[in-house]
Formats: structure tokens, sequence, C-alpha cells
């Protein structure tokens, strides 16, 4: 958590001189500061979706804005409509990706 995220803002500042984008999956209190947070790999399964809405709100309450999961999941082929309503729920995501490992 604080190890990595802290000291890459840090760094990522002083080598460009510009303001970057961190992300982290490990997190601690005040992480929201220094990075932003990724759910994790996740599956290509109607539940996954549902469990992202609920990872979202949870990491909001703890502090965390720029939070985002893998649309469409990560793992296994996702059917074309699982990803299209994973498409329309991901508009409403703080950092959304399409992220699938088999396409």
């Amino acid at each position: 958590g604080w190890s990595q995220a802290e000291p890459t803002r840090k760094a990522l500042r002083e080598v460009t001189g510009k303001r970057g984008i961190v992300f982290g999956r490990s997190t601690f209190p005040s992480a929201g500061y220094f990075e932003g947070h990724w759910l994790g790999d996740n599956t290509a399964k109607w539940d996954h979706l549902h469990k992202s809405i609920i990872g979202m709100l949870d990491f909001g309450l703890f502090g965390m804005p720029y939070i985002g999961a893998d649309i469409c999941g990560f793992w296994d082929h996702s059917t074309p409509d699982l990803c299209q309503r994973w498409m329309q729920l991901g508009a409403f995501y703080p950092f959304s990706r399409n992220h699938n490992w088999e396409g």
C-alpha cells in the first residue's frame, strides 16, 4: 500500500514535472490522496458486475473516489449481452476501462 503509492506519486511528479495517475490494489488509510484504486481481476460473470457496484460504493465511503473495475471481466470469455451491460454501467465508474485478457 503506502510503500508503493506515495513514493510512486512523488517520483512521477519529480520525473515529469506534472501530475500523474497512480493506481493500486493495496490500500491504506488516506490512500485516496495518493492513488486511485482498481478492484482487481474479476471474472466475466453477472455476479461480478453486481459486485463491482458494491466495490465502487464501499471505496467511496472509504474516501477513495477514483476507483474502477475491469469492464467485461478479466477472466473468461464475456458474452455480448454481459459486456454491453457492463459497458453501460462502466460509463458511471470514476475510472473506466474494458480489460479482458481473452478479448
